[in-house]
């Protein structure tokens, strides 16, 4: 059962479950590409998100991003699971 006192504060938590060879970056790619199809696109994404589109594509490739693209990712994530 959620607390309510964090729900008032906005604090929200996820379980990761992660594989045993797989790091968090991994599992990231691995919901984006679940999330991502034929009509939902990278673009809608981040529109979403509030990035520009090649940040995703650069997330998706494997190439670096900045720490705010992570956090926009989670609260974007936590808001669309």
């Amino acid at each position: 059962m959620a607390n309510p006192e964090s729900n008032r504060r906005g604090i929200r938590s996820i379980l990761i479950d992660l594989k045993e060879d797989q790091n968090i970056r991994g599992w990231m790619v691995e919901k984006t590409n679940q999330i991502l199809s034929r009509r939902y696109k990278a673009i809608h994404m981040a529109e979403d998100m509030e990035v520009y589109p090649s940040k995703i594509h650069r997330f998706l490739k494997g190439e670096n991003v900045n720490n705010e693209f992570y956090d926009k990712w989670f609260e974007w994530y936590c808001k669309n699971r």
